[in-house]
């Protein structure tokens, strides 16, 4: 007796996963299309890849791209990043750059800190950039509370240099050596 086969396309996807771990490439091809035909974003954006990188299917850069630019459309967080790094690869510096912006307003952490930290040479835009470290900080993003606190470390005003202290002392409460090792050396200086 067969086994029962996938019905909906997260297991369709699933399966897919599956059968490519087990190097069933032929059964892993078969479902990753099925399961992408049906427009399900995370399957798009999973078809796409392989798609990018020749895996289980034939090679199809244009291919690949349209999935997980549908799949970005669709509202898939990781195909708008894959979309965002497939903009810089070719160069379209204003595509990513717009594309990011998007998913930042969106309100991805991940995007306003990338945001955040492609501002840090630019001094006169400061405010943005803290505003983008502070959306992702207060999300308790540890990565988005350390860079705002040392970016707050280096203003001239007292309060805010200890509110930066305050979201260092944050980010080392999660745990991260790099962040408690600053955070140390901070209180070492008061």
């Amino acid at each position: 007796m067969d086994a029962p086969q996938p019905a909906t396309p997260p297991a369709m996807l699933a399966y897919a996963q599956d059968l490519d771990v087990l190097g069933d490439a032929a059964g892993a091809r078969v479902w990753i299309e099925r399961a992408a035909a049906s427009g399900y974003a995370p399957a798009l954006t999973q078809h796409g890849l392989w798609l990018l990188k020749g895996r289980n299917v034939p090679n199809d850069f244009a291919q690949g791209n349209a999935q997980i630019s549908l799949a970005a459309q669709a509202g898939d967080a990781t195909a708008a990043h894959l979309m965002i790094n497939l903009h810089a690869l070719a160069g379209d510096w204003d595509k990513a750059v717009a594309s990011l912006v998007r998913l930042a307003k969106s309100g991805d952490a991940d995007a306003g800190v990338a945001l955040g930290v492609l501002l840090r040479p630019l001094p006169r835009l400061t405010p943005i950039r803290r505003t983008l470290y502070s959306a992702a900080a207060q999300t308790g993003d540890a990565a988005a509370q350390f860079l705002l606190g040392t970016d707050m470390c280096t203003d001239a005003n007292e309060t805010t240099r200890k509110r930066g202290i305050g979201w260092i002392a944050e980010a080392a409460a999660h745990g991260l050596e790099l962040q408690c090792c600053v955070y140390r050396n901070l209180r070492g200086r008061k």
